[in-house]
């Protein structure tokens, strides 16, 4: 019998393996896929969040580096000014205090009888002045005044006396010697002027009123025409950050502020974030 016979073939070794080989790939390439989209998504999302913070941290440095130092300064210079403006207040109050006695000392010897040419301050209600003075004109309506006459040691002393003999009721100036420092007030009596009262403070006072606080040190200027500044009482380390003019003085207060006052004033970074 020579009829057909039909023979059913097996896959070959190589064929088995080629199926294997493209079912990995196949596999690969989805599971690439699938990564591929996950990083692209996680990029986006990246570039999304950088996206929305990026104005808030421009915002966050513009803060830090350019609006905050400014306002910081603003801020520092205003409260630098705001203390040396009360201290200068309170010296003011402290002068005007003196020259009110100071007239008042005036007005008794003017009512009074003449006056003898030194005086005791505590018999003049003034016990904390450390010296009374009387200058008369002598009977051809003329005084000599020099260093050394009438108790007066400067020429400043002598200034402030002749122009209280010119009818002015001058300001208080501050005179340093190397025996001590004290503050000179003058008052003509009379009118027209037939003498002058001239009161000598010591600057002890002055010097408690200008110690040094927690915020910072003090010091005072007196500047008079013609002459450089000079230190009347207080100290300073440092740089002077605010001025001010004390009232019917010539003298002008010099602030400047403590490491301590200044951390506490300025704002950190951890404030600022919260802002």
């Amino acid at each position: 019998l020579c009829g057909s016979v039909g023979v059913q073939r097996r896959p070959g070794i190589f064929g088995a393996r080629r199926s294997r080989l493209l079912s990995v790939e196949q596999k690969s390439h989805k599971d690439g896929d699938v990564t591929g989209t996950g990083n692209l998504l996680r990029r986006l999302i990246f570039q999304a969040s950088a996206v929305a913070l990026l104005p808030a941290l421009i915002a966050f440095i513009w803060l830090g580096l350019v609006r905050e130092p400014l306002s910081q300064a603003t801020n520092l210079s205003k409260l630098a000014q705001a203390a040396v403006d009360g201290r200068a207040s309170m010296l003011s109050l402290y002068i005007s205090d003196l020259e009110q006695r100071v007239d008042l000392v005036a007005d008794q010897l003017l009512t009074g009888q003449p006056p003898a040419r030194d005086l005791n301050p505590a018999n003049l209600g003034f016990p904390d002045a450390d010296a009374v003075t009387y200058i008369p004109l002598d009977d051809l309506g003329t005084v000599n005044i020099s260093p050394g006459d009438h108790g007066l040691r400067t020429h400043i002393d002598i200034d402030v006396v002749r122009r209280a003999f010119g009818g002015e009721n001058p300001q208080p100036e501050s005179i340093l010697t190397d025996e001590k420092a004290y503050t000179l007030f003058a008052r003509g009596l009379g009118s027209p002027v037939s003498g002058v009262i001239v009161i000598e403070v010591g600057n002890s006072r002055l010097d408690e009123l200008v110690l040094a606080g927690s915020e910072g040190q003090y010091r005072i200027i007196q500047e008079l025409p013609g002459m450089s500044g000079v230190t009347v009482a207080g100290q300073m380390s440092a740089d002077a950050i605010a001025s001010t003019h004390i009232s019917n003085t010539p003298w002008r207060l010099d602030f400047s502020p403590s490491e301590q006052w200044l951390s506490k004033a300025q704002v950190g970074w951890w404030d600022l974030g919260l802002s």
